[in-house]
């Protein structure tokens, strides 16, 4: 839920507290790790769309790196990734 605007608030605040708020009910097993969440999430939303021959519409390819020391949650935030994809 976001918060009312405060005077004198700028917008940009409720809008990371909404980002915040979807970020930590990505995997919320895992605590922390808030930049690799995000960066999970904007590679599942983003991607550039294609158009074959017979103009249907193509989501394109995304492609996610993750390295870590052993027991950080790299193979869950993945099992969460197959499971979207």
């Amino acid at each position: 839920m976001l918060l009312p605007r405060l005077p004198g608030q700028r917008l940009p605040c409720q809008h990371f507290l909404a980002i915040s708020q979807i970020v930590a009910s990505i995997c919320p097993e895992l605590h922390g790790l808030f930049h690799v969440k995000l960066a999970t999430l904007l590679v599942l939303i983003g991607g550039v769309e294609r158009l074959d021959a017979n103009v249907t519409h193509i989501c394109g390819e995304a492609h996610m790196l993750l390295l870590g020391d052993p027991g950080n949650g790299k193979s869950h935030l993945g099992e969460l990734w197959w499971s979207v994809v």
